[in-house]
């Protein structure tokens, strides 16, 4: 189940490879630290949470709970 959803995860996310670097280098040039911390933990952040949303309504699913 889990590789099914890495291999997923993997071709949705492949295309945006280059953008998400571009963005990380954007951050990286910010000069307050405050803020470029900030700014990275809710870059990585709103993916993770995203990914957890999608494994639990997956796991809703394939369990049948909705039927």
């Amino acid at each position: 189940m889990e590789e099914i959803l890495e291999i997923i995860l993997t071709i949705f996310f492949m295309p945006f490879e280059s953008k998400f670097d571009n963005i990380f280098r954007r951050i990286g040039n910010i000069q307050n630290k405050a803020l470029r911390m900030f700014l990275k933990m809710l870059f990585i952040m709103i993916p993770v949470s995203i990914i957890f949303a999608v494994c639990i309504l997956c796991s809703y699913l394939f369990r049948g709970y909705w039927i």
